[in-house]
């Protein structure tokens, strides 16, 4: 049995298709909230710190003053001098 063309609309699965999309909605939403409702992984309990192989790799930086900031900080100046003297 070939797979019906995609351009038939008198083809029955064609015709078919949008009811069983809409049973197939009807089915998965509950289906899904239910399994997101009682989901275990939601009510475990997280370890009170970090592993201590975990906390050894993390490295603090000082983030410092990038490119992105002075550019962000210049552009909100900019715009608030423009709409007070301007408009």
């Amino acid at each position: 049995m070939p797979l019906p063309r995609i351009n038939d609309p008198d083809d029955g699965w064609n015709q078919a298709l949008p009811r069983f999309a809409i049973l197939a909605a009807i089915i998965m939403f509950p289906l899904i909230i239910f399994l997101q409702q009682y989901n275990r992984a939601l009510r475990e309990q997280t370890a009170p710190r970090p592993m201590y192989d975990a906390a050894s790799r993390e490295d603090p930086e000082d983030p410092g003053v990038t490119h992105i900031t002075v550019a962000s900080k210049l552009a909100v100046k900019v715009h608030a001098f423009v709409k007070r003297f301007f408009f």
